[in-house]
């Protein structure tokens, strides 16, 4: 990230491309985030099957599991933003 007067760059590289300079080993210090990011679109999909049947029981307690873990991870909902209160995610 660069700060420039009133600007801000950002660049970002898929996972694979990324560059490693960190400060001792790079042990892929990336993977609970997108872990989560994967129960997020898993939920995000399920909501949407619901929706065209709202009555099916086993994709509310899928939602409801994936609640739970993200929960359990410290993470919450926000004004709808996705927010971490803790920062010892596994």
């Amino acid at each position: 990230m660069n700060f420039e007067d009133n600007f801000i760059f950002m660049f970002t590289w898929a996972i694979n491309e990324r560059v490693v300079e960190v400060i001792g080993n790079d042990d892929e210090p990336y993977a609970p985030e997108f872990e989560i990011l994967r129960m997020l679109e898993r939920k995000k999909g399920l909501k949407m099957e619901l929706k065209k049947d709202p009555k099916k029981l086993e994709i509310r307690k899928e939602i409801d599991e994936i609640e739970k873990e993200l929960c359990r991870r410290g993470m919450t909902f926000l004004n709808g933003w996705p927010t971490f209160f803790k920062a010892d995610i596994e």
